[in-house]
């Protein structure tokens, strides 16, 4: 896949988001390569890793904190 500068945000603890479709995203280290096998929700795009974790919405409605690795460290409550 060929990415354009466009499709990436902001690097963040090494990592940046980049579309890889309209609906999800991945995350790449700073050679360009995956960073995990993770795949996000689109609206996650500008989710920023700080400290190791990032905010990052898994499917519509379900989010999550997850570590540099992708692993899921904690999932948060549906307060509905």
């Amino acid at each position: 896949m060929t990415l354009a500068l466009a499709d990436a945000g902001p690097f963040s603890d090494g990592l940046a988001p980049v579309c890889c479709d309209q609906e999800r995203i991945r995350y790449i280290n700073a050679r360009g390569a995956w960073a995990f096998d993770l795949t996000l929700s689109r609206s996650a795009d500008k989710a920023s890793f700080i400290d190791g974790a990032a905010l990052v919405e898994l499917e519509p409605r379900s989010f999550a904190y997850i570590d540099r690795s992708g692993k899921v460290i904690a999932r948060m409550r549906d307060s509905n």
